[in-house]
């Protein structure tokens, strides 16, 4: 599926909807891990078998962050208020964090119960119902995967996400311990510690994927490069739409993402005419793509072949600097062929991610390159960084202003 079929496939669920999704599911999770629990509990008691009670420890501690994901989709559903004016959507990320710590927690609990089965081995009597129960868990942790995993590709839910995640681990560590049960019962060899020290090593390593997942939303990540691409494609390709930039896109959580740019467009325009465009551009995105995007409007005069060229050769020259170079909002008075009086010009230059050198070293090099361009005009630059870039590909090509 292509990055628009899915955001449009989570785009499709209503805010209610998902939440009464999300409770269902972490229910469904909590009723299941419950019953392997018990029932592993009960086999690696039996069994005296370490690997066989972690097991059991794990599908509880799976319970308990289920209870915390369906708690997390209670307050992510609360509506906005006064202190929190965009949502409580991040509630679900927090939830989705408290879930990956406790895979952790779980991770090393297994390592310490595991190393102590090695330093002081304890005979195992693995039978008929220790094999039943682990094989039973297999099974039901693989649909419990591909359960999680749909229901969490609807939403777009990280928590949901990372419970299925959850569940693959969980399948492969039940199945290394299953392997561990049927090699000491026909070989006689104890292997209960180290498939206990395998497992846990790879539970702990899952736990600091999923950190890192839950907590990159919360600390501001980046949208993907498809999506700042499939926004500037859509707002230019609206009438009157010269060029975009400045782009800021915030996420408070799952379908409630806020966005606002700058629009290039005629000054020469009926304001009216090109207000309603930005008016139409604004609501076609909430209806589409659930974004909340505001939009200023950058007037740029079109019908002054001297101030398009002269816009167009600084554009053009200033990529002798960096190719990733652009330049927006630019503003002359007076005319740079005045030899004695020059022009007075001003313009923002985006910088570009990587860029080897300070502002400051910038605004020096673009004042240096543009010196026998402009003579003694003037030159006025604000450096413009913190915004969203588009591909460098993107950002290579020539940004020119058509004349009116």
């Amino acid at each position: 599926m292509s990055t628009n079929q899915q955001q449009k496939t989570e785009q499709a669920v209503q805010p209610l909807d998902r939440i009464a999704i999300g409770r269902h599911a972490s229910i469904v999770c909590i009723i299941c891990n419950v019953t392997l629990a018990a029932a592993k509990a009960l086999a690696g008691i039996a069994a005296g078998s370490v690997s066989v009670i972690a097991d059991a420890v794990n599908n509880l501690s799976d319970a308990s962050s289920n209870i915390i994901s369906l708690v997390g989709f209670q307050l992510a559903g609360r509506p906005a208020d006064a202190e929190h004016p965009y949502g409580h959507g991040r509630y679900e990320y927090v939830a989705g964090l408290v879930v990956a710590l406790l895979v952790m927690a779980m991770g090393l609990e297994l390592l310490k119960s595991s190393i102590e089965k090695l330093i002081y081995p304890s005979p195992t009597n693995f039978g008929i119902l220790t094999g039943i129960a682990l094989l039973a868990s297999i099974l039901l942790k693989l649909w419990m995967m591909n359960y999680t995993r749909k229901v969490g590709k609807q939403i777009s839910s990280k928590t949901l996400k990372a419970a299925a995640i959850d569940s693959r681990n969980d399948t492969l560590t039940t199945t290394g311990v299953l392997i561990a049960v049927l090699i000491t019962r026909l070989t006689g060899t104890n292997l209960d510690g180290w498939a206990g020290l395998a497992m846990s090593a790879f539970v702990i390593y899952s736990g600091v994927q999923l950190v890192k997942d839950t907590v990159d939303p919360l600390l501001g990540h980046a949208p993907s490069t498809q999506k700042v691409e499939h926004i500037r494609r859509r707002i230019l390709s609206y009438p009157g739409v010269l060029a975009t930039h400045d782009l800021m896109v915030h996420d408070y959580g799952p379908g409630r993402q806020f966005a606002s740019a700058h629009v290039e467009m005629a000054a020469e325009r009926n304001p009216l005419e090109t207000h309603k465009i930005l008016d139409q551009i604004e609501q076609d995105f909430l209806s589409q793509d659930g974004l909340h995007l505001v939009l200023h409007y950058d007037p740029i005069i079109t019908c002054d072949p001297e101030h398009t060229d002269l816009h167009n050769r600084i554009a053009r020259r200033i990529r002798s600097i960096d190719p990733r170079l652009t330049i927006h909002d630019m503003h002359v008075e007076g005319s740079v062929n005045d030899t004695k009086a020059g022009a007075a010009i001003s313009f923002d230059c985006i910088r570009p991610q990587g860029l080897p050198m300070t502002n400051d070293e910038l605004r020096e090099a673009l004042n240096e390159v543009l010196k026998p361009l402009i003579g003694n005009s003037a030159l006025s630059i604000v450096i413009d960084e913190g915004y969203l870039h588009i591909a460098d590909d993107i950002n290579s090509k020539e940004h020119e202003h058509p004349q009116g």
